[in-house]
């Protein structure tokens, strides 16, 4: 991180991602800021600045500083232990250090009993629905949320975000103010790894330029068959790569293509298989058979999986009015 960097991030102030914090911070004090963070989708918390001025204090010791800052990442303070990175920069001639707590999905922490998480500013007590989600996650890693090695910012078209904008807009009637990368984050597009922000897999399935490139086994596949019932007469086939939202498109058009009519509800029963079979997909290991995919036409039965390659999976679900 540069200096410039440095000073940018500073000016940002506090906020979900970011605090600030003098020297002689407490270790007790320090890890409630990195459970709140390691529970919240990781943040970078910055020693050696005066929070309401934002001007640099410095470290007067140095040795001190950074014993303190690995206590309180430790089980001395918190349980488990949390993963951090320490960097030291000069900030205006002033010693500071940058502590970055990466996204840790295996884990939910906690300090003194207390399971914190970040809301805005504050490191606040996780309430009864949240501390549900963090156990549940508990042991698993989430495939979306992986950073495929080598993709960079650069991979994700901004230019999708304004169409996800507008569709929200229109949807729900208000406007996403929030800043493209603070928007990516928050929708768990990127993630902090290290000291630099990384598209994850479901933010390239989304956003992503050219999906191929870093989750090419991703894919929809969609079966015909006659009559009502799966068989081993098979009218014809498709398989669709890319984007997920550009996967129902295509698939939309692909079913309409083989029926007169195709019923208003066969999108948001698409939209909800994707999103179905890749939780599915994502969480369990193995084979499921395929089952019919239900639409009011009886002409054929459609079947869709979403597959990363290892595993396929299928589930029939009733049409969204």
């Amino acid at each position: 991180m540069t200096e410039q960097e440095l000073a940018r991030l500073i000016a940002e102030g506090e906020g979900p991602y970011l605090e600030f914090k003098a020297a002689r911070v407490k270790p007790s004090t320090l890890a409630r800021t990195l459970i709140a963070f390691a529970n919240s989708g990781g943040g970078r918390i910055v020693i050696g600045i005066d929070d309401p001025t934002r001007q640099p204090i410095g470290i007067p010791n140095r040795e001190t500083a950074l014993d303190s800052t690995y206590r309180a990442a430790s089980l001395d303070c918190c349980q488990p232990a949390v993963s951090i990175s320490v960097e030291e920069h000069a900030y205006q001639g002033q010693p500071v250090f940058v502590i970055t707590v990466p996204y840790q999905p295996r884990e939910m922490f906690a300090t003194d009993g207390r399971v914190l998480v970040r809301r805005g500013t504050e490191n606040v007590p996780a309430r009864p629905h949240q501390i549900t989600a963090l156990a549940s996650r508990r042991g698993q890693l989430h495939y979306e949320a992986e950073t495929p090695p080598g993709a960079t910012l650069d991979d994700l078209d901004l230019g999708l975000l304004e169409g996800y904008r507008a569709t929200y807009e229109t949807k729900r009637g208000r406007r996403l103010t929030l800043p493209d990368l603070k928007l990516l984050e928050h929708l768990g597009a990127i993630v902090q790894r290290e000291d630099k922000l990384c598209p994850t897999v479901s933010g390239l399935l989304v956003f992503g330029r050219e999906v191929w490139r870093y989750v090419p086994q991703g894919r929809l596949s969609v079966v015909r068959y006659p009559g009502p019932t799966i068989t081993r007469n098979i009218l014809d086939a498709r398989e669709f790569e890319g984007r997920v939202p550009d996967l129902i498109d295509q698939a939309t058009d692909y079913l309409a293509s083989g029926s007169r009519w195709v019923p208003s509800e066969t999108r948001g029963a698409l939209a909800l298989g994707v999103r179905t079979c890749q939780s599915i997909l994502y969480r369990r290991c193995g084979r499921s058979s395929p089952t019919p995919w239900p639409t009011a036409s009886t002409r054929y039965v459609a079947c869709v999986s979403f597959s990363n390659g290892s595993a396929t999976a299928s589930r029939s679900a009733t049409p969204v009015n």
